[in-house]
């Protein structure tokens, strides 16, 4: 199976004037497990991508007292062995394309149109604040794998 997460406001949250980064420990350890069993999971953010020479700059990176953390860094301090599948920018587009393409079975984000151009595409969508409906439909298939053996 292959999952899709949301980065901001999903895996990191922020203080209300972000100078605060809160880290979604619940979310990472899922996402770890989940790679532990053999899932994908894709990092796909609607970020501006860092590789693009024209970026529009983020207002809010020009105070040094602002937090906003870099994906590709959250990655490897927080993901086991850097076995996230991938990392994708949208450049502040809709996800519902880039998750075609790359045959994702499910979205995790905290938006909900996010969630509802993934639904329009054939995707499931799941809003980081109802991650247990996510987790259900995970021991489902675990246990449909475990009963088909």
């Amino acid at each position: 199976m292959r999952i899709a997460v949301d980065f901001d406001d999903t895996l990191v949250m922020y203080s209300h004037n972000y100078t605060k980064v809160i880290v979604n420990n619940l979310l990472v350890k899922l996402c770890n497990d989940l790679i532990e069993r053999g899932y994908e999971i894709f990092i796909v953010t609607a970020r501006f991508d860092p590789m693009i020479g024209k970026k529009k700059a983020n207002p809010l990176q020009a105070s040094k007292e602002i937090m906003i953390p870099d994906v590709e860094e959250f990655c490897d301090q927080h993901f086991k062995d850097n076995k996230i599948s991938g990392i994708y920018y949208t450049n502040s587009c809709f996800k519902g394309e880039i998750l075609q393409q790359l045959k994702i079975n499910a979205l995790i984000d905290d938006s909900k149109e996010q969630r509802d151009d993934a639904i329009s595409k054939g995707i499931l969508a799941y809003d980081v604040f109802e991650i247990h409906r996510f987790v259900n439909l995970i021991e489902m298939i675990e246990c449909d794998k475990f009963w088909s053996k």
